[in-house]
């Protein structure tokens, strides 16, 4: 039932649900983001923090993100810890690449 049910999805035109992006799209943009210049370029990203602002209960941090081969920054991320900033930064990154939409 489950097969049918997901083969009837893919296959139907009229269906509104776009599969594809529903796959590919799991949101996890630092994964990304890392996989697209590995595979397109050769090359690795790298994540820099370069401040927080605020007080040590409300910060915020500032993340940018570099292209290793040529040292270019080529995205800008913020967020209440590191991690998230640097989700932020990847998802700018691929959105300023048109790799993903806003």
């Amino acid at each position: 039932v489950a097969e049918k049910l997901i083969i009837n999805l893919i296959e139907d035109e009229n269906s509104e649900i776009d599969m594809t992006d529903l796959i590919l799209d799991d949101g996890n943009y630092k994964g990304k983001i890392v996989k697209y210049f590995k595979k397109i370029y050769k090359t690795s990203v790298s994540f820099k923090t370069i401040d927080m602002e605020g007080s040590s209960g409300d910060r915020d941090f500032i993340v940018y993100l570099y292209r290793d081969d040529r040292k270019e920054k080529i995205g800008e991320g913020t967020g209440k810890d590191n991690k998230q900033a640097q989700h932020d930064a990847a998802k700018n990154a691929l959105i300023k690449l048109g790799l993903v939409e806003e």
